[in-house]
């Protein structure tokens, strides 16, 4: 689902490791099945990931160009674009 997630916002396999802790191999990993326990530090912020997505799905109507445009576009409250922050 992280990963589902990760490609409708078109963030790299880095941006995914920096968001949720880990090393990019992990991330690669992940792509192959490799499950992430809830109750670990990667498994909160990848839980925080999910939420994240599926607020702005449900905001945006599911719209992939508006889901990345909010990514990509400069936010106030961050000091930068959403991705860039991660």
């Amino acid at each position: 689902a992280v990963m589902a997630a990760a490609g409708r916002l078109a963030l790299t396999n880095q941006q995914v490791a920096t968001v949720i802790g880990t090393s990019e191999a992990s991330v690669s990993r992940l792509q192959r099945g490799r499950g992430i326990d809830p109750r670990t530090k990667e498994g909160e912020l990848a839980l925080l990931l999910l939420r994240l997505f599926r607020s702005l799905d449900s905001l945006l109507g599911g719209d992939e160009v508006q889901l990345r445009a909010w990514m990509h576009s400069m936010n106030d409250h961050v000091g930068a674009s959403p991705r860039s922050r991660g």
